[in-house]
């Protein structure tokens, strides 16, 4: 009877141990699960991280993109303040060409107003090119050469 109880004590006590062992295995598995949790949390958390970093660079991209179009739009402004800057120039250009067309002759460059008729004598605002007189006061017609040179009555050139 006494092995008996022997026996039933260290079944007891194996039954024990064994179930000592299942809780350790248990709390093995507990730990490893959290473990396991944990480390699924920082490959979250890196995850996180890195899609933060990818929007920050697409941020940065916009941000370039934007920067590279308000510079082409300054150089395009630029280039319009150009032209209109040249346009002006020409116009100036134009009106200073008309009033040398006006103030000078094309022909000799002196004034309009003091240039001689082709005769030599002074230009007289009553006369017309057509009704020039000669010196001994008769009238001439325009007669001019083939080139476009005034004659005088004998057929003569007058110009210098």
């Amino acid at each position: 009877m006494l092995l008996l109880l022997l026996l039933l004590l260290l079944l007891l006590l194996l039954l024990l141990l064994l179930l000592l062992l299942l809780l350790l295995q248990l709390l093995l598995l507990l730990l490893l699960l959290l473990l396991l949790l944990l480390l699924l949390l920082l490959l979250l958390l890196l995850l996180l991280l890195l899609l933060l970093l990818l929007l920050l660079l697409l941020l940065l991209l916009l941000l370039l993109l934007l920067l590279l179009l308000l510079l082409l739009l300054l150089l395009l402004l630029l280039l319009l303040l150009l032209l209109l800057l040249l346009l002006l120039l020409l116009l100036l250009l134009l009106l200073l060409r008309q009033l040398l067309i006006l103030h000078f002759d094309v022909d000799d460059g002196r004034p309009t107003d003091d240039r001689p008729m082709d005769d030599g004598r002074p230009r007289d605002d009553r006369c017309l090119d057509e009704e020039r007189t000669t010196l001994n006061g008769r009238q001439t017609d325009d007669r001019r050469t083939d080139d476009g040179r005034p004659t005088d009555d004998a057929g003569w050139t007058t110009d210098r």
